[in-house]
């Protein structure tokens, strides 16, 4: 059961950005990271907020590859049995 913030229901999110490729470094490090936020804005709000604080990166030098909002199943209720 999502949680709620200030009224809305909070969804987790699961966010995969790499550093901007450049003539030095053609290959360049993933970081992917689990956020929990009520749309797909905030969480990539959130996420380049604690990759700022965590890897020393900013916004300018990164691209996201994918936001998408992670379903679990619940394993009980999806089969019959």
């Amino acid at each position: 059961m999502p949680t709620r913030a200030k009224g809305d229901v909070l969804h987790e999110y699961i966010v995969i950005r790499r550093k901007l490729p450049t003539e030095k470094e053609p290959v360049t490090p993933i970081y992917k990271m689990q956020t929990f936020s009520s749309n797909a804005v905030i969480a990539k709000s959130r996420f380049w907020y604690f990759i700022s604080m965590l890897r020393r990166l900013k916004k300018a030098n990164g691209e996201i590859l994918e936001c998408k909002e992670s379903v679990l199943l619940n394993l009980r209720t999806s089969f019959p049995v």
